[in-house]
């Protein structure tokens, strides 16, 4: 007797393990429906790096302007605090 339960219940856990495989089936096809599969190319991955180099050398090349903006302002004011005009000073 315990042996015809075991292979009951053996026979009812595969049933159920084949319902959920075939549940899981259909919820992966839904998913691979709503994916977007394209990939990215070497075409793209070179603009998107070209995109960035653009980007960062205007960044460095704005910079540059800004810190020679505030080195002037700063010689500017340390001037002022000493008292120097700029018709006192050596131009070339």
């Amino acid at each position: 007797m315990e042996m015809n339960e075991r292979i009951t219940r053996a026979e009812a856990d595969i049933e159920s393990l084949k319902v959920n495989v075939v549940k899981n089936t259909e919820k992966i096809e839904q998913i691979d429906e709503k994916v977007d599969t394209r990939m990215a190319t070497k075409e793209d991955l070179k603009e998107l790096q070209g995109f960035f180099e653009g980007r960062e050398d205007k960044y460095t090349n704005n910079m540059w302007k800004v810190i020679f903006g505030l080195l002037i302002v700063i010689g500017g004011i340390i001037l002022t605090i000493f008292g120097v005009n700029v018709d006192q000073l050596p131009l070339f």
